[in-house]
């Protein structure tokens, strides 16, 4: 058996830390991952689709809204431009329940407010008794398609309901 060249496992040992130490230099310099708004301002989201008044779709469509103005934050001056801008997916009994507000000689105080705004299309759109549907749609909820669909309108109305394991079980079997 020859005897280990030490000098040769040395060499070898110093190219390989030299070669680490190259690749670990690289990575430090490269620009770290930025979240911020400018780093997603080619990102283009699709807007939310339009709301009509319809009980029990309001809170799906304040949710498209939510993750569109997150996702274009620069997007609107002031809370007054998101509003008529909001205004543009407003359909049937909700666009005709805000026009009037928009011409009128002293508008509210909501038009230039976007939480405020938001909270009044609570108080004119919400449903009123939302336990009370939810009740109602889990009685009369089946699967007529995957298991999945059928689980997610289950989780939905028992977020809603927030009853106990054992009553939630019955009514899902």
């Amino acid at each position: 058996m020859a005897p280990p060249n030490h000098s040769e496992r040395i060499e070898s040992l110093e190219d390989q830390v030299r070669s680490l130490l190259a690749a670990l230099n690289a990575r430090n310099t490269q620009e770290p991952f930025d979240d911020s708004a400018s780093a997603r301002q080619g990102f283009r989201s699709k807007e939310p689709e339009a709301f009509t008044g319809e009980r029990g779709h309001l809170e799906p469509f304040l949710a498209q809204v939510d993750v569109f103005l997150r996702l274009n934050p620069g997007h609107f001056i002031n809370d007054s431009d998101q509003i008529l801008w909001f205004s543009t997916l407003l359909r049937g009994v909700a666009h005709q329940w805000f026009y009037p507000h928009l011409r009128a000689v002293n508008p509210p105080a909501w038009l230039a407010d976007y939480p405020l705004f938001v909270n009044q299309l609570h108080i004119v759109f919400r449903d009123p008794d939302r336990i009370a549907t939810a009740k109602w749609e889990i009685k009369v909820l089946s699967q007529t398609t995957s298991v999945a669909k059928y689980l997610t309108q289950f989780r939905r109305l028992q977020m809603t309901l927030n009853w106990d394991e054992d009553t939630m079980a019955w009514f899902f079997y």
